[in-house]
């Protein structure tokens, strides 16, 4: 059976594939006449023990939100990258044990929407790469083909914690 194109699940991951066709428009940095834009605010190679990274901060005008992410390795043109929901003030960190060939790290920051404010979380990057939003927008820009989004982690993570 041929399954080209379509989605992968499993029992605690899916493959989504990402856009290519979304553009980033880069905000004035301190214009606050740029505040209706949706774009890029940060983006950095940072250096990650033996390898670099991409910090990214974007800003969603539309949801009122500013995401950070972390592409780990070489993100560009890769498949099935995984993505981890990491706590904001520890993303470097984390990404520094990175031990992924490539990976991309969402920081928990505070999202608003119409249920209200609250800390991202790992359902709502899962809901967001699926249907859409400032999640999925910000991953689009790391280059990445597709991503994979566990929603449970393995039994040996809950160990170590």
């Amino acid at each position: 059976m041929n399954t080209a194109g379509e989605p992968f699940f499993s029992w605690t991951a899916r493959r989504v594939t990402l856009p290519r066709t979304l553009v980033s428009v880069v905000s004035a940095g301190g214009d606050r006449a740029g505040e209706g834009y949706s774009g890029i605010t940060l983006d950095v190679t940072v250096p990650l023990a033996a390898r670099t990274g991409r910090l990214l901060a974007y800003r969603d005008a539309d949801w009122d939100t500013e995401l950070v992410v972390l592409m780990v390795g070489d993100v560009i043109g890769a498949d099935d990258v995984p993505v981890r929901v990491v706590d904001e003030e520890t993303i470097l960190i984390e990404g520094q044990h990175s031990t992924q060939p490539a990976e991309i790290l969402v920081a928990a920051t505070i999202i608003r929407d119409g249920c209200g404010t609250r800390r991202l979380s790992r359902r709502d990057v899962d809901h967001q790469l699926c249907t859409g939003g400032p999640v999925r927008d910000a991953i689009a820009l790391s280059g990445a083909v597709s991503v994979d989004s566990e929603w449970c982690e393995p039994i040996g993570a809950h160990a170590a914690a």
